[in-house]
């Protein structure tokens, strides 16, 4: 993030901080505090070495954000208010990666499974001219909140901002038109993201 993105994420942290202050509840400050709390809870598990977080009644894949995660997120706090942004990536067999535009969205939603259908028809259309193989889609979004560490009397939650229920119905939606793997991300505040993956109906 650059000097003016950076201020607006931290004026973003310390007016969520305020907030929380003298509550149970604290931000997650990186993926390692969230990494420490998976021997202790069953709201994750391990497989293959990945952490899985069980929210709108799946397993999402948890990651650190990468730099076109931070990306997204970089745009979503260049306006004036933060706003959802979307972006749409085409990742070929030969390795090349096709970028959509950066979608604006609002504060609570971003796009609508007809647009999304149109952007990928048209990544898709580039991919055939330049003979790229589609190996998946990605259809990436930010959301515009922190991620949270509950405790309570001793218990600890995590209160994470995983893919919603019309996040994952959307997906279904959209891969009943196409035999690729499509996967979903949303890319949260804390800069963890939450992934699923739909190759087969």
């Amino acid at each position: 993030m650059n000097l003016i993105e950076n201020r607006k994420f931290e004026l973003t942290k310390d007016k969520w901080e305020n907030q929380l202050k003298d509550k149970d509840i604290s931000i997650v400050k990186n993926f390692k505090e969230l990494r420490s709390l998976i021997s202790n809870s069953k709201q994750f598990k391990m497989r293959e070495n990945q952490i899985y977080y069980n929210f709108s009644n799946v397993w999402q894949k948890l990651s650190f954000a990468n730099q076109t995660d931070r990306v997204l997120i970089q745009q979503s706090l260049y306006r004036f208010k933060p706003k959802e942004v979307m972006q749409i990536k085409l990742n070929s067999m030969q390795g090349e990666t096709l970028y959509s535009d950066f979608i604006l969205g609002e504060k609570r939603k971003v796009s609508n499974i007809f647009e999304i259908l149109s952007v990928i028809d048209r990544l898709r259309e580039i991919a055939i001219k330049k003979k790229l193989w589609t190996q998946n889609i990605e259809i990436n979004h930010t959301h515009l909140s922190f991620d949270l560490i509950k405790n309570k009397n001793g218990e600890i939650n995590f209160l994470g901002n995983g893919l919603s229920e019309t996040d994952l119905f959307q997906l279904k939606k959209i891969k009943q038109y196409y035999r690729e793997k499509i996967i979903i991300k949303a890319i949260s505040f804390s800069l963890i993201t939450y992934c699923f993956e739909i190759d087969e109906l």
